[in-house]
């Protein structure tokens, strides 16, 4: 048996040690070189505990790699030896107003859903309708902005129908059915993995008879999503992207998670996206602000609990809401920095 928590080595320890002191503390004759048996009886059961652990390991063929799912060109770049961003878990994509967080999030899963034919798609839109959102994603699939000519005879959604079939949209959440949800959604689609978008954590509604304060709410919210994306991956395999709204600190000039840090906690990947600065001047006094003309982004990983972090990719989102190739930093030209993006 392997121990569900790691006190639980802890708990064998004080367990052993107490019958071991109460065996010889019993003897007629005292020991006295009892705390140098102590500490070598303690160093044998760490011994056994590692043991049995990994022979346990092997009998139960337990797994514990990292499994990134295939991704095409554009993204391919986040699953690169030790990074493997996008696999199973809870994934957070951050981002001020404007910065392409929905964009980013559905032109990732399409290229998921491309590239993992056994996997399907839930989006709970809550911060736009399902028409619009279903618009933004066939003209993602059609790399055309179907906003500024509406649907024509253009519009050819025959060649994506095999992924289209594979997305469902709700404008509405209730985790407590999640499981539920996800089951339906894989059995409707012949699915045995499932991706689930949220759009977005500060936009899930509190329960009617909820009593906490705002930031509770959304620990709350956290911890109950985070519960229900383990039990939804044991059954088969689950990323969970939960979208939150991230502000800017005018004093630090960082970016920080709106409402709570819990999700730094809770979360086992966070990619943050970035629009550039621009200076802005207002008569002799300037300042850098976002600029929100340009199409250039910078996604930022500031969270990788299975794998390295810290890595900075440039890309640039086009009118039909599709990203260009992810481009890390370090093989950026030397010429080009980030200013240059600005």
């Amino acid at each position: 048996m392997i121990p569900e928590k790691e006190t639980d080595l802890n708990e064998i320890k004080n367990i052993e040690l107490f019958h071991y002191l109460k065996t010889e503390t019993a003897k007629d004759i005292p020991d006295k070189n009892l705390f140098t048996r102590v500490r070598k009886q303690l160093a044998k059961i760490e011994a056994d505990y590692l043991d049995n652990t990994i022979k346990t390991m092997a009998e139960e063929e337990y797994n514990y790699t990292v499994n990134p799912y295939p991704l095409g060109n554009v993204y391919n770049i986040l699953n690169r030896d030790e990074y493997w961003l996008i696999r199973d878990g809870f994934i957070t994509i951050g981002g001020e107003a404007s910065a392409g967080k929905t964009s980013f999030l559905n032109d990732l899963v399409i290229d998921l859903l491309k590239h993992n034919t056994d996997t399907c798609y839930i989006f709970y839109t809550l911060d736009d309708s399902i028409h619009i959102s279903g618009k933004r994603i066939i003209s993602q699939l059609n790399r055309k902005n179907l906003f500024t000519g509406g649907y024509n005879n253009h519009v050819n959604k025959t060649p994506y129908n095999e992924i289209l079939k594979r997305i469902i949209l709700r404008d509405k959440i209730d985790i407590t059915h999640l499981e539920r949800e996800a089951e339906a959604a894989k059995k409707k689609t012949d699915c045995k993995k499932i991706i689930i978008g949220i759009d977005y954590l500060q936009a899930i509604p509190a329960p009617v008879d909820y009593g906490g304060d705002r930031r509770q709410i959304f620990n709350d919210n956290l911890k109950a999503l985070k519960e229900k994306q383990i039990a939804i991956q044991e059954a088969g395999g689950c990323i969970l992207f939960c979208l939150s709204q991230m502000n800017r600190d005018s004093k630090s000039d960082g970016y920080r998670y709106r409402e709570t840090s819990e999700i730094e906690n809770q979360s086992d990947v966070c990619i943050d996206i970035e629009l550039p600065r621009a200076t802005q001047t207002t008569g002799k006094d300037k300042r850098t602000v976002a600029d929100r003309e340009t199409d250039k982004r910078i996604i930022r990983i500031q969270k990788n609990k299975m794998g390295k972090r810290g890595m900075t990719f440039y890309t640039t989102i086009s009118r039909a809401f599709n990203f260009e190739k992810l481009v890390f930093e370090w093989d950026m030209p030397n010429e080009i920095t980030e200013k240059d993006l600005r």
